[in-house]
């Protein structure tokens, strides 16, 4: 492999686990803190779910947090 290419990659990565990390975060502080039924839940410019209830927003906000600790 090029060592260029290594680390294009390593920043990408690197990119991705801290993106993930702060969206992670971004959901488990805002908690229930929610008017209406639920929260819009985007990640990069994609749409992961319109409609996510109180009740899970922690759950989100945990896979998130596994999917930087695989990225990682």
């Amino acid at each position: 492999m090029n060592v260029i290419f290594r680390w294009v990659v390593i920043i990408f990565l690197t990119f991705i686990t801290a993106s993930l990390v702060n969206k992670g975060i971004d959901l488990w502080s805002l908690g229930t803190n929610v008017d209406g039924d639920g929260i819009g839940v985007h990640f990069l410019g994609f749409e992961i779910n319109d409609r996510v209830k109180e009740a899970n927003i922690h759950t989100y906000a945990i896979v998130f947090f596994v999917a930087s600790l695989i990225t990682c």
